[in-house]
């Protein structure tokens, strides 16, 4: 499990590392900053884009 989590800020807030607001690109941070800023709806948790499987057309 990675120690990090990608979110999207909700609101407008500053995190420390400049102004993130709805517009903003998503972002990573720490899964306990990521929970911190939800539990104050700050932010969404983004779910990660997994690759998709090439599909198997039966020949070798």
């Amino acid at each position: 499990m990675s120690d990090t989590i990608t979110v999207q800020a909700l609101r407008t807030f500053d995190n420390g590392s400049g102004l993130k607001t709805a517009k903003s690109e998503p972002f990573t941070v720490s899964r306990y900053e990521a929970k911190e800023l939800q539990e104050r709806g700050l932010v969404s948790f983004v779910e990660e884009a997994t690759p998709a499987k090439p599909k198997r057309t039966g020949k070798p």
